[in-house]
């Protein structure tokens, strides 16, 4: 599914599209928070940092220097949410995200950017680690 929009005027049709699609690195092992809406619905999180790479030539520098870049996804989708709970996205895991970009403002006025995803797929897993425990913002730790 895009985020498309088409509109009419005079001048034709003009079409919008809001859509990334990022393949990168887990930073951390995702968190989980529900939130409760107006009518005390509730709606699950899961979020993660994910750290994609690029090349780039610095100024006078040869090779070329390897740009890490971080991304914050904040899923709220229930098709992916079994990849969380059985543990397949967790630190270090290579995964695909496509989605769309989303630009809000904070308190202070500053600009920060999430990725909403509508899929989340893993390329591939991380090794499992000792510490293997995703972590629950309800005070809760759920060990995988």
């Amino acid at each position: 599914m895009s985020h498309q929009v088409t509109t009419s005027s005079s001048k034709g049709t003009v079409t919008s599209v809001n859509r990334i699609l990022l393949r990168g690195y887990v930073g951390a092992n995702p968190t989980y928070r529900r939130f409760f809406n107006a009518t005390l619905h509730p709606i699950d999180m899961w979020s993660f940092s994910l750290a994609t790479h690029r090349y780039a030539k610095k100024v006078g520098s040869l090779p070329l220097a390897r740009e890490t870049d971080w991304h914050t996804v904040k899923d709220f989708s229930t098709i992916n949410s079994g990849l969380y709970v059985d543990g397949s996205i967790r630190k270090g895991a290579l995964v695909e995200v496509d989605g769309r970009i989303k630009y809000s403002k904070a308190a202070d006025g500053s600009i920060y950017t999430q990725i909403l995803p509508e899929r989340v797929s893993v390329i591939r897993q991380a090794a499992w680690v000792s510490d293997s425990s995703l972590i629950f913002s309800s005070n809760q730790t759920r060990a995988i």
